[in-house]
């Protein structure tokens, strides 16, 4: 089943970090091409890829891709349309969902995973509550960060600095050309350490 190749792809590449596609079809016993074609359908489900050219090239995870055990989202299995997985791979020490992060995480995937729009506070955005598309999560050194839009602006935030997270019925399109690895080492690159900064 392609889903379960899929989720084997994941796995493969978080535990083994670059891998070459000849080296992805031996492990799946898939063609390159079968790999490059399910590479491909990642990418545009949101998996943020790193490839690299040369002898030495390959395939690998943004750093910080994290997600939750459940793997890909059950709904969507075998289809080519795969919903957002970015928060959707494996977490290895998952946060308890008794906590304040925990929860948000949650509620953060489901609505990514759904396409659901978001409502939250944040003393950056103003007092009033803002609407916000959910593209991605981010886990960098323990600390969550949202990336999504706000106003037409891309804003990433830590988790920590949201107050009064809801997920609303509105749904959202996913933008075509959002590119997690660009944006997130932009904004590392800039020197953002405070949340709810603007992209």
């Amino acid at each position: 089943m392609r889903a379960d190749r899929l989720l084997l792809m994941l796995r493969l590449l978080q535990t083994h970090g670059r891998m070459s596609a000849a080296r992805l079809a031996a492990e799946l016993e898939v063609s390159p091409r079968t790999v490059l074609r399910d590479l491909e359908a990642l990418e545009i489900a949101g998996v943020p890829f790193v490839a690299a050219r040369g002898v030495h090239g390959g395939f690998e995870l943004l750093q910080g891709y994290r997600g939750s055990a459940g793997g890909l989202p059950t709904r969507e299995i075998g289809s080519d349309d795969l919903s957002m997985v970015n928060e959707h791979t494996f977490l290895r020490d998952p946060i308890p969902l008794d906590t304040d992060a925990g929860h948000k995480v949650e509620v953060l995937r489901t609505a990514i995973d759904r396409r659901r729009v978001v409502v939250a506070r944040h003393a950056e955005w103003g007092d009033e509550v803002a609407a916000i598309c959910p593209l991605a999560l981010v886990d960098k050194a323990g600390v969550w960060f949202l990336i999504g839009d706000l106003r037409q602006r891309r804003v990433v935030c830590s988790l920590a600095g949201l107050d009064g997270l809801d997920t609303t019925a509105r749904r959202f399109h996913r933008p075509p050309y959002f590119d997690l690895e660009a944006l997130w080492r932009g904004w590392l690159a800039s020197g953002h350490v405070e949340a709810g900064s603007a992209e």
